[in-house]
C-alpha cells in the first residue's frame, strides 16, 4: 500500500508543472535543461550552466488581454423631421413722419388790434363761410340750362353744389324763389343773348353779354335779379385749366349769386347803390371761401391775387389804398375810376374779408339790406360796424397793405 502511494505521488511530480510547488527565480538549480516554468510574471528556462542546471533571467510573459464583449451602441431613433412653417411676410411698419400742426393765427377782435392780427384774417372768414353754407337752407330753386356747344370740364362737378352752398349761407335773407342759370361759351353766345331777351327783362342785356365775351379764352359773368327772377349768365371759358385753378370757376359761381341776393335787397344793380369796391368785394369774399375746399387752398389762392404788382396804384401803402377807394366810390357815391376798377375783385375783396373778420360775413349784407331801405352807405357802414367809415377805412388801409406788402 505504501508502494502504491510512492509511485502515486511520484506521478503527480511528473505530471505537474514545477511553478506550483516553489517559486522560481533565475539562477536557482533545476532539473532538466529546456524546461520552463513562470513566476511572478516572467518565464523562466532551465538551461545548463558549467555543470549545473539552473534558471535563466526570464522574459516577461505578456498578460492575455481580457476578451471584451463589445457593448452595442443604441440605435439612434430618427427624430420627425420638421414640417416647413410657411413664412408670413409682414410688411414693416411705415416710420411716420409727424406733422406739424398748422399755425393758428390770432384772429382780430375789433379796428384795434385789426393791424395787429391781420394774419388771423382768412382762417376767420373760411371758416364762417363754411359753417354759414352747412347750417343753412337753400332759399331758391335753380334751374339750369347749358348752350348746345357748352361742356364743363368734368373735373368742375355740378355747379349746382356751389350755387346751392351760397344759397345756404345767406339764408337769413331774402332770395328769389326761383333763379335761372345759363352756361355759354363763345360759341353759344347767340343762344345765350336768345335766352336774354325770352327772359322778358333783365339789369343785363344781349350786348352786355357780348362785351362780356369777346373771344374763347374771354368770356365772364353776370349775376342778379330782375322783379323777383334770379338771373345768373355764367360765360366759360374753352381753354383746359388745371385742376388747384377750378377752385376759381366754382368759386365764380357763389360770386354770381351773391350778386342775385345783393339786388334783391337792393332791387337795383350792386355797382348803383353800392361803392364798387364793395359791390365786387363782398361776393368775392363768399367765392373763394366756398371755391376752395380747404384752408391752406384758400390761402394758396389769396396768394395769386396778392402777388400782382401794384401798376396803376404806385405802390402797396396805406396812402394808395386810402385813394383807391375814393376812386372805386368811398362812401357810396356811385364814381369808379374804369383805370383802376379790375383791382375791385382783389383789393375789394381782402377789405370786406378784414370787415367780415371783425363782424362775421353776415354783417355786410346787413349793410346791403340797410343801403336797400334807403339809408346812405355812410349811416349803414356805422350800424353795421359800430364805427364810421371815416374812421375805419384808414385801419382798413393799413390792414391790407400789410397783406400785400409782407405776404
Amino acid at each position: 500500500m505504501k508502494k502504491a502511494l510512492g509511485v502515486l505521488i511520484a506521478a503527480v511530480l511528473v505530471i505537474s508543472p514545477l511553478s506550483a510547488f516553489a517559486a522560481v527565480k533565475a539562477g536557482d538549480a533545476c532539473k532538466k535543461s529546456g524546461s520552463t516554468a513562470t513566476a511572478n510574471g516572467k518565464k523562466f528556462t532551465c538551461i545548463k550552466n558549467g555543470k549545473k542546471f539552473v534558471w535563466n533571467k526570464g522574459v516577461a510573459v505578456a498578460k492575455p488581454k481580457p476578451v471584451q464583449t463589445p457593448t452595442p451602441l443604441p440605435t439612434p431613433t430618427p427624430e420627425p423631421t420638421p414640417s416647413p412653417t410657411p413664412t408670413v411676410y409682414v410688411p414693416p411698419a411705415p416710420i411716420a413722419t409727424p406733422i406739424p400742426a398748422p399755425i393758428v393765427e390770432k384772429a382780430p377782435t375789433g379796428f384795434a388790434d385789426l393791424v395787429e392780427n391781420y394774419r388771423g384774417i382768412p382762417g376767420a372768414v373760411w371758416n364762417e363761410a363754411q359753417k354759414l353754407a352747412a347750417s343753412g337752407s337753400e332759399k331758391t330753386t335753380f334751374e339750369l340750362e347749358y348752350g348746345p356747344n357748352t361742356k364743363l370740364q368734368t373735373e368742375i362737378g355740378s355747379p349746382l353744389v356751389h350755387l346751392n352752398m351760397a344759397s345756404r349761407l345767406w339764408t337769413n335773407y331774402s332770395q328769389p324763389k326761383s333763379t335761372k342759370a345759363f352756361f355759354y361759351n363763345f360759341a353759344d353766345l347767340r343762344w345765350v343773348q336768345d335766352k336774354n331777351r325770352a327772359l322778358g327783362g333783365s339789369w343785363h342785356k344781349p350786348e352786355d353779354l357780348a362785351n362780356n365775351c369777346t373771344n374763347t379764352n374771354n368770356c365772364s359773368s353776370f349775376g342778379g335779379a330782375y322783379q323777383g327772377l334770379g338771373q345768373l349768365f355764367f360765360g366759360l371759358s374753352t381753354e383746359q385749366k388745371p385742376l388747384f385753378n377750378l377752385g376759381f370757376i366754382r368759386g365764380n359761381f357763389a360770386h354770381e349769386y351773391t350778386h342775385t341776393v345783393q339786388y334783391t335787397q337792393l332791387n337795383a344793380p350792386a355797382n348803383v347803390k353800392l361803392p364798387c369796391w364793395f359791390a365786387e368785394g363782398q361776393p368775392q369774399v363768399i367765392a373763394q371761401a366756398l371755391g376752395f375746399e380747404n384752408l391752406l387752398d384758400y390761402g394758396k389762392s389769396r396768394i395769386g391775387w396778392i402777388s400782382q404788382p401794384a401798376g396803376v396804384l404806385g405802390d402797396y401803402s396805406p396812402e394808395s389804398f386810402l385813394k383807391f377807394y375814393e376812386q372805386t366810390g368811398g362812401a357810396g357815391t356811385g364814381i369808379c375810376n374804369q383805370s383802376v376798377r379790375f383791382r375791385v375783385y382783389d383789393i375789394g375783396y381782402f377789405t370786406v374779408e378784414a370787415l367780415s373778420s371783425i363782424k362775421g360775413i353776415q354783417a355786410s349784407m346787413d349793410l346791403v339790406v340797410s343801403v336797400g331801405k334807403g339809408n346812405t352807405f355812410e349811416s349803414s357802414f356805422l350800424a353795421a360796424y359800430g364805427i364810421t367809415w371815416k374812421e375805419a377805412s384808414p385801419i382798413l388801409a393799413k390792414a391790407v397793405s400789410r397783406i400785400y406788402l409782407e405776404r
